[in-house]
């Protein structure tokens, strides 16, 4: 299997959350190549778009009502049951949907690999060079959550106040 249908649309309902480090923590660590399915990516895409427009993500029940999104989009998102309760599900969700995208990486990889050696004329070094930039790509995780900044409850400005104002050049 190579992707959750369930932990995308958490993850895109965490994402309208108005804990702004939950959906800090989500924008800093997911992409779009985290989610497989049309209707969570389409969601991912709109929200992301809806960000850069408005500053923060849509409330839930605001993006299942926006007729920009898709009736299907909007269908499989309010059938998903549950909630993300807490961080450590969070983050065993983020790391599912990582490991998925990794794992649909590989099984593209494998497929160019293995249409390459079909081939009758192989580019060694092309086929090397695509390799390299893959497994680069499966090694990154992209982490913004130390540039992302929220100040209120669960503050993380606090110490580099601190460094601002005390630390040392």
């Amino acid at each position: 299997r190579t992707y959750s249908a369930k932990s995308e649309f958490l993850i895109v309902r965490a994402l309208c959350s108005r804990r702004r480090d939950v959906a800090g923590k989500i924008m800093a660590t997911v992409d779009g190549e985290h989610f497989h399915t049309k209707e969570a990516s389409e969601a991912y895409s709109f929200i992301m778009k809806y960000v850069r427009t408005h500053g923060e993500a849509p409330a839930f029940d605001t993006l299942l009502e926006d007729p920009r999104l898709s009736e299907k989009a909007r269908t499989s998102l309010s059938n998903i049951q549950g909630n993300i309760r807490n961080h450590a599900q969070l983050e065993q969700t983020l790391e599912n949907l990582t490991q998925y995208k990794k794992t649909r990486a590989c099984v593209r990889l494998s497929r160019m690999i293995a249409e390459s050696i079909g081939e009758d004329n192989i580019d060694i070094e092309e086929l090397v060079t695509e390799i390299q930039q893959t497994a680069a790509t499966l090694s990154l995780t992209k982490s913004l959550e130390n540039t992302l900044f929220h100040i209120g409850r669960d503050s993380n400005v606090g110490d580099l106040i601190q460094d601002i104002l005390y630390g040392e050049d």
